[in-house]
């Protein structure tokens, strides 16, 4: 879990000073980058002195003030979100460093002197600066490099309530206040999926909504199957979230299908459901050759499955020449069975349809056309699509018909 603040609450701590001026103070969190000041008020000290960071996206600034002394650096553009920042303090060297990580990789360090007798009382709040709506903290460390029952650790593992526990030795627990649905307030410290959207059809992009991720997804399934294309769209910095969109997977509809996301080497899943672009169903196949019209608009074709397979129509034939009851020919299992059944002649002349394919069996995806003309009210199919045969080795030949 984590604390999202929400621009006027903090957390009270007990004051905490270091011993001898010998300590490490480590923050990490999620810090929307925006201006005028990104970083304030991620803690606050009481008579004994303070810590007070400012992070100006542009050319960045941090600063370290104590009792009202700065010590600044310009270090680069910050234009990321995930941070960890590590306050150093040894008084035998007389140095204090301030560095600030980007996924683990430093990128921005500078040094000062003078500054051991900090104090913090308050989490995010400095000098009534108070952490932005939207910064996330996932873990505040006091460290006291000469005493260990007066170093802290506040790792924000709650879910609910206005106490948060220290897990260091002197149990200084912390207290929310300010908030103004303090509940609101606990987040997933990991990464989560917050949105997903249904699936209606394979070939159009889908898109996912992570929340508190510090890395692009490297992988995207539903029901095992590896979808591809996965590209960034946006990022809401004040929800902390990233959408990206992707291209799903060609699987057999599912009411509830199971999205996976790989990220930042965690496995997330919610459900969604799955429809793909072939609307249509096929449940069987003929047993004998007698009842495989060859003015079907599958013959000679099994599609190298025995099993129900999924179809749709592509393009449709002219109906200045025919019209085809294509609802009537699914509910009648018309696949393999006499057009002319199925369809109304308009005009002589030819037309052309475009057919797809699908078998979740196999996982194979096909596309064919199949010319109708009509000439005199009578209705013919001419060509053959080109696929495996029901009863034979599908790898001996492509182009054989099912009944020999």
């Amino acid at each position: 879990m984590a604390i999202r603040f929400d621009g006027s609450g903090r957390v009270e701590i007990p004051e905490w000073v270091s011993t001898s001026g010998n300590f490490d103070i480590i923050v990490e969190g999620d810090f929307p980058l925006g201006d005028p000041a990104d970083l304030n008020g991620l803690l606050g000290g009481n008579d004994v002195g303070g810590i007070d960071w400012l992070l100006i996206s542009g050319p960045a600034r941090l600063q370290i003030r104590s009792d009202g002394a700065y010590n600044s650096n310009i270090g680069s553009a910050l234009n990321d979100r995930y941070i960890k920042i590590e306050l150093r303090c040894r008084t035998a060297e007389d140095v204090t460093t301030l560095s600030v990580y980007f996924d683990e990789v430093l990128e921005v360090s500078f040094t000062g002197s003078g500054y051991a007798d900090y104090s913090v009382n308050k989490i995010g709040d400095a000098w009534g600066r108070m952490a932005q709506d939207g910064a996330i903290m996932y873990r505040v460390q006091l460290v006291d490099l000469d005493s260990v029952a007066n170093s802290r650790d506040y790792q924000f593992s709650e879910t609910s309530g206005v106490s948060t526990a220290d897990s260091g030795a002197g149990s200084q627990n912390g207290t929310l206040t300010g908030f103004s649905d303090p509940n609101a307030a606990w987040v997933s410290s990991g990464p989560s999926i917050t949105a997903a959207s249904n699936i209606t059809d394979e070939t159009q992009p889908a898109t996912i909504t992570l929340a508190n991720n510090e890395n692009a997804p490297t992988a995207i399934q539903i029901n095992g199957q590896g979808g591809s294309n996965i590209a960034f769209i946006s990022e809401d910095t004040e929800a902390g979230t990233e959408t990206y969109s992707y291209l799903p997977p060609l699987i057999a509809d599912d009411a509830e299908a199971e999205l996976s996301v790989s990220v930042d080497g965690d496995t997330l899943t919610t459900t969604i459901s799955y429809a793909n672009s072939y609307d249509r169903e096929q449940l069987t196949h003929p047993a004998t050759e007698a009842e495989y019209s060859t003015n079907s608009l599958s013959y000679p074709n099994a599609y190298g499955t025995s099993l129900a397979y999924e179809w749709k129509v592509v393009a449709d034939a002219s109906a200045a020449v025919v019209v085809i009851d294509w609802d009537a020919l699914e509910a009648d299992d018309g696949f393999f069975k006499d057009i002319a059944g199925y369809a109304t002649p308009v005009a002589n002349g030819s037309t052309t349809v475009t057919l797809g394919v699908f078998v979740p069996e196999t996982g194979e995806a096909y596309q064919f056309d199949r010319t109708i003309n009509v000439s005199d009210g009578s209705v013919v199919v001419t060509g053959q699509g080109l696929w495996r045969e029901l009863f034979r080795d599908p790898t001996e030949e492509l182009f054989t018909e099912l009944f020999r």
